[in-house]
């Protein structure tokens, strides 16, 4: 009874330092560990069962967004983040009732710690940090381009070049980063990016952008003589001033171009009398594998919650949000339980941890899951 109302305590955020010791003490019997984990599930199941997430409370949770209700929803009451964080605290509740052997699954380098690359003109690369430091970012002539400072790198407006010269910034898993080109155009890099762009639009009659891979959030200096192109391998996005984004990941099916003021043209590679233009609160879907391109209306704020670093899952398979988060936190994660793979869920996250959002899961689904290093295996 004594283990119970110290988690009970520790879950609404009262316990004091003393309690803590003693519960870590109570933690460390197994009896107690297992007692302490049928609790927390049952309290799981109280707080989420006959769930309706179109009330006010859901909405709330959902930042307002509109949405039907999905199959699974993880509403998180004002003390539930605190059960995961008792589990990192205390020592990984879960994840010390099944230690396994180490596995040797191998992987991309995606999710071995990277620096921020920026690859010049001449193949010179050099490694950004997000740190307050301003530094200057010089070409082969010793020219200063651009400046980078607090997790932003700002291009030079002066004509220095005569020519048009191209940049790549590569912003690799588990971190995010902020450019603002010569014209002002500010943008935002989710993780897993790489943005090919003009050092100076100096003798260009247009401002054409290519986003190899990724997603980034494009605020667009006005410019009526020169159109803002931003080129995928699936689509053409051009504007003239506007905010927006696009969603180009490889390893997702589709690629979505999300506008929230403005107004942009979106015309597919593959067939170019395919366009459409959206106006606010529109997004064009081009599904890779069948071609299909269609327009829908969307809330903006669920597909730009990244910006802030939240995580918002609405009525998505496990097995996207799985990707969302590998490339969130840089860690790999693999899910060798095939019966959760399609299942859909939504939820909301601020500043939880990796661990803690799989813990998230593991409550509700009754899975278990070990971490090794860089990876997570779900079993």
């Amino acid at each position: 009874m004594k283990l119970l109302n110290l988690l009970q305590r520790y879950l609404d955020n009262k316990i004091s330092d003393l309690e803590l010791d003693e519960l870590n003490k109570l933690l460390k019997n197994k009896a107690h560990l297992k007692e302490a984990e049928a609790f927390l599930r049952d309290d799981y199941n109280k707080v989420t069962q006959n769930v309706i997430v179109d009330t006010d409370a859901a909405l709330k949770k959902f930042k307002k967004l509109s949405y039907k209700k999905p199959s699974k929803t993880i509403l998180l009451r004002p003390y539930f983040k605190y059960v995961a964080a008792a589990v990192v605290i205390i020592g990984v509740f879960f994840g010390s009732l099944f230690l396994n052997p180490v596995y040797n699954d191998t992987f991309s380098d995606d999710y071995k710690p990277q620096n921020i690359t920026l690859v010049l003109e001449d193949g010179t690369e050099k490694k950004l940090k997000n740190n307050t430091l301003k530094t200057s970012i010089l070409t082969s002539n010793n020219d200063v381009i651009a400046n980078t400072e607090n997790g932003n790198l700002k291009y030079n407006k002066t004509k220095l070049l005569a020519s048009v010269s191209y940049n790549t910034l590569k912003v690799p898993y588990g971190k995010r980063f902020s450019i603002e080109l010569s014209d002002g155009s500010k943008i935002d890099l989710n993780s897993g990016t790489t943005l090919r762009y003009p050092v100076s639009f100096f003798n260009a009659n247009t401002r054409e952008l290519f986003l190899e891979e990724g997603e980034a959030y494009f605020n667009v200096a006005k410019d009526v003589e020169k159109k803002f192109i931003v080129h995928t391998k699936a689509q053409d996005v051009e504007v003239l001033g506007t905010h927006f984004s696009i969603s180009n990941y490889t390893n997702e099916k589709t690629v979505r171009t999300t506008l929230q003021e403005g107004s942009v043209k979106v015309t597919t590679t593959n067939d170019y009398n395919n366009q459409v233009t959206l106006k606010p609160n529109e997004q064009t879907v081009i599904h890779k594998e069948t071609n299909i391109f269609k327009k829908q209306k969307v809330n903006v704020s669920s597909f730009l919650s990244w910006r802030k670093g939240h995580l918002v899952f609405v009525e998505m398979p496990f097995s996207e949000i799985l990707l969302r988060l590998e490339r969130h936190f840089g860690k790999a994660i693999i899910n060798k339980n095939e019966a959760l793979k399609d299942s859909k869920f939504s939820a909301y996250f601020e500043d939880e941890t990796l661990e803690q959002i799989i813990n998230y899961f593991a409550l509700g689904e009754d899975f278990e899951f070990v971490e090794n290093g860089n990876t997570i295996v779900i079993k």
